[in-house]
């Protein structure tokens, strides 16, 4: 169910004789009967799946898997997932280099900010629920992995609500991937987003220099895994250009650079795209 959108049987939540006949109930019987003998080992299980020539498929729908199978119950080819909540912002942390791969402890805190959402960092409001002016530095706690963000049910973390976090009343048997405004508007304006995408511009500035070609092409492959064809390349380049032009143009109160403006507009567009949010 987690690594292909769909559970062998319908219903995991109830099995046995009320629940769901298996759509491959000979496959169920081989996998259940492998994990025993391999010692219940949960890494070998995972890696068989993944290698397997089923996982591996393309998800290009074909009008004669349209009509042999159209819901995809015989996995003739493999679904379109989107990525978790958790795994986007892990993947965007890991891309940018700020991903804290520390182990346990205390979880990392959440707070409300200035407009209600709910992002990370430390609860400065007083008794009366008034915000200070006092701020907390977690020492790159904010930078762990999702695993360990607090969960409140009352005040879930923006980006894992907007992007269908379980939601554990009383419990979740599976979860919902699904399509909303809200997702768009978060990847465009939310602040976690433009402070990442601005990260990523300064490590491709690092790495590469200023050699705008070397920084797509770092870019591409950093979000994409894979390198910019030549169409890509040139209106990637194009982009950073025209967006480096209207920078200059404009006037602005802080120090930034029109050129790092630029780059961190065209890094927000990879991490915004279906091609990041999607597996396909």
């Amino acid at each position: 169910m987690h690594h292909f959108g769909k559970p062998l049987a319908g219903n995991p939540a109830d099995f046995g004789k009320l629940g769901e006949v298996p759509t491959h109930p000979e496959l169920l019987d081989w996998l259940a009967n492998n994990f025993i003998k391999s010692g219940w080992n949960l890494k070998d299980f995972h890696k068989l799946v993944l290698t397997s020539n089923t996982y591996k498929q393309s998800s290009i729908r074909t009008e004669m898997l349209e009509k042999v199978d159209p819901d995809n119950k015989l996995l003739a080819r493999m679904n379109v997932l989107r990525l978790e909540a958790e795994s986007i912002r892990d993947s965007i942390l890991k891309i940018s280099s700020k991903l804290n791969d520390k182990l346990y402890g205390p979880p990392v805190p959440i707070t409300p900010d200035d407009y209600g959402q709910i992002i990370i960092g430390a609860d400065t409001r007083d008794g009366a629920g008034r915000f200070t002016n006092k701020k907390v530095n977690l020492k790159g706690e904010e930078f762990r992995r999702s695993i360990y963000v607090q969960v409140r049910r009352s005040t879930p973390l923006a980006v894992f609500e907007s992007f269908d976090a379980p939601i554990l009343s009383p419990n979740c048997e599976h979860r919902n991937f699904s399509t909303s405004s809200t997702q768009s508007l978060l990847m465009l304006n939310s602040q976690f987003i433009l402070e990442y995408s601005e990260y990523l511009a300064l490590k491709l500035k690092k790495e590469v220099g200023s050699d705008l070609a070397k920084q797509v092409s770092l870019a591409w492959k950093l979000v994409f895994c894979s390198a910019p064809t030549k169409l890509e390349m040139e209106r990637s380049l194009n982009f950073i250009k025209e967006q480096s032009l209207e920078f200059s143009s404009s006037i602005t109160k802080d120090q930034t650079t029109p050129d790092l403006k630029a780059l961190t507009a065209f890094c927000q567009g990879l991490l915004i795209s279906n091609r990041f949010l999607y597996i396909d």
